[in-house]
């Protein structure tokens, strides 16, 4: 699977530097969200499936407050949980939160890049 934790300022930068080689994806999730797991097992069949190509870093925003707000701040969106981001050469070109969530406009995002 490819979910990666996310939960520490070096793994933030870690996923900045990264993203200038290739789309990451965050989601920002809750644990105690009924809508959150929804958004989480929709991903999830995205891997299994084959339809999400991209590896996926999840912010648990119960543990990472403080980093869910920074990285609001940085890729100027508003927090919303769950959400998703797309981020490529350091800047959110696409995110999305709560029913909006799904790969399939994941992974449109990732391919207008191109």
């Amino acid at each position: 699977m490819n979910f990666i934790s996310l939960s520490t300022n070096e793994e933030w930068e870690r996923l900045l530097a990264d993203s200038f080689d290739a789309p990451v994806v965050i989601m920002k999730h809750s644990s105690t969200c009924g809508t959150s797991s929804y958004a989480y097992e929709l991903i999830k069949r995205g891997f299994e499936d084959g339809t999400l190509t991209l590896p996926v870093y999840v912010l648990v925003v119960q543990v990472s407050r403080d980093l869910s707000n920074r990285i609001a701040s940085a890729m100027n969106v508003r927090h919303e949980s769950p959400q998703i981001l797309v981020v490529s050469k350091g800047e959110c070109v696409y995110h999305s939160s709560h029913f909006s969530i799904g790969p399939q406009p994941i992974m449109k995002a990732a391919n207008d890049l191109d």
